[in-house]
């Protein structure tokens, strides 16, 4: 289809009407300013030997893809939709993309340089690659461009690199990557990095939000096996779930930034159930350079080498406000809670209104370690540290005050040591586990036992 304006439209939809590249070629070809419309057409069986795009191939133009499905074709790159040209943005509604398959990138959709897509109320499952990267979605560009994925599922892609469900790479440009009320899940398989999502930035301006989504059971055989980052100018997640993740490595979020600029903010989230092994450490979240704010969110029964729920290392800054981290293990060292390390780097942590309790450690730093080797300014400020393994709850030089700490003679300013009496208190030995209630009787002696200096106006459940 070449510059013409068309719209394609089934009587009776895609389960009726079909076309079928008997394993010839590209099934659909729109060029040149096409902006059709296509509703309610299968597209399948496509094949190409070396190239792009043998379901629908797309090119210098925006066409709109409805109530259709794209299944069963296979290339080298892009099996089920290409898009390539900086005039190009395909709207995606609808539409299942699936079992589609090649040997490199982009199996279900590939997204060129320049290109840009607004997927919605889609499902793109069961997308492989033999040898690359992006099952689900794969998007490189150098130029301006931008993924919108709202209201949509991407499940049970598989690749042997990077970016199981979703994979992004920019090197130019401004490039924004925005997911709202999404579903990543069902084992996207990201052999490397980025089991459900990769996104690395390498010389763009990317910015990047995910919102009211769930990203969750996923894996990888090294990080980030639900959303690993590298390099976002910024990332702002909010009423998101990350869950069930794992790999090798840190698998619910892994941040990594070498850029104190870089900015990374998750609001009002879970980040539960996330299983490490080998090397792991941060199994729930990874933070490591840039500035970081969590806020508001439960960091639960994740479990790892060390560093059970947070991992904190590299040039960073960063701030937990109202958040609740509890249930975590550390299985072989220390930091059940949170682990604080890295030689020859400055590590600033604020803690304030948060709880930490069930947590679980080999070494000592149940709750939270600081590492020997780390360049660390940790201050814990109108919080809980009750209730984490036998051994010591604390290790390493952490400034606190207004706390209750359940360890004697803690030093500090105004700290306490009393039971806090949590609704539903589960012991350190059950940990890795997401079970209990960590909310205080107005009873608890805790209860207005802070400073409101400094102190968040609401808690953890934004009242």
């Amino acid at each position: 289809i070449d510059n013409k304006d068309l719209t394609i439209i089934s009587a009776n939809g895609a389960a009726s009407t079909t076309l079928d590249g008997n394993g010839s070629g590209t099934v659909v070809t729109i060029k040149n300013g096409a902006d059709i419309v296509l509703n309610g057409i299968t597209v399948q069986n496509g094949y190409l030997s070396s190239g792009y795009g043998a379901g629908i191939s797309i090119s210098d133009s925006s066409p709109t893809i409805l109530n259709s499905i794209i299944t069963g074709n296979t290339s080298q790159y892009a099996a089920g939709i290409y898009v390539t040209g900086t005039s190009s943005t395909v709207t995606i509604s609808d539409t299942l993309i699936n079992n589609n398959s090649i040997t490199h990138s982009g199996a279900g959709i590939y997204l060129a340089s320049g290109s840009s897509a607004y997927i919605s109320g889609s499902t793109i499952s069961n997308n492989t690659t033999s040898n690359g990267s992006g099952g689900g979605i794969f998007m490189t560009t150098s130029v301006d461009a931008s993924l919108t994925i709202s209201s949509s599922t991407i499940s049970d892609n598989s690749i042997v690199y990077r970016g199981g469900g979703i994979y992004c790479a920019a090197t130019g440009g401004t490039v924004n990557l925005n997911i709202n009320d999404t579903t990543i899940s069902g084992s996207n398989t990201g052999g490397q990095y980025g089991g459900g999502i990769y996104v690395e930035n390498n010389g763009a301006t990317l910015t990047g939000s995910i919102t009211n989504s769930t990203i969750s059971n996923n894996s990888t055989s090294i990080n980030g096996g639900g959303l690993y980052l590298k390099d976002l100018d910024s990332m702002t997640i909010s009423g998101s779930t990350f869950n069930d993740n794992s790999g090798v490595g840190c698998n619910g979020i892994t941040v990594i930034n070498n850029d104190a600029g870089n900015t990374f903010t998750i609001t009002d989230s879970f980040i539960r159930d996330n299983i490490g092994s080998g090397v792991s450490a941060g199994s729930g979240l990874r933070i490591a350079g840039g500035t970081a704010t969590v806020e508001r969110c439960f960091i639960t029964g994740n479990s790892g080498r060390q560093g059970g729920g947070v991992y904190i290392t590299g040039n960073t800054t960063a701030s937990f406000i109202n958040c609740s981290i509890t249930g975590n293990n550390a299985y072989s060292f220390g930091g059940g809670g949170f682990l604080i390390s890295g030689e020859n780097a400055v590590v600033v942590t604020d803690i304030v209104n948060c709880t930490i309790s069930g947590n679980n450690s080999v070494n000592p730093g149940s709750a939270l370690q600081v590492a020997y080797d780390a360049t660390a300014t940790v201050t814990l400020t109108n919080s809980i540290i009750y209730g984490n393994g036998s051994s010591a709850q604390i290790s390493g030089t952490v400034t606190a005050s207004y706390s209750d700490i359940g360890e004697d003679g803690y030093s500090g300013n105004n700290n306490i040591n009393t039971d806090p009496l949590f609704i539903d208190q589960r012991l350190s030995s059950s940990a890795p586990t997401s079970e209990g209630d960590y909310h205080l009787p107005l009873h608890s002696q805790a209860v207005d036992a802070g400073t409101a200096s400094g102190a968040p106006t609401e808690d953890i459940d934004n009242e």
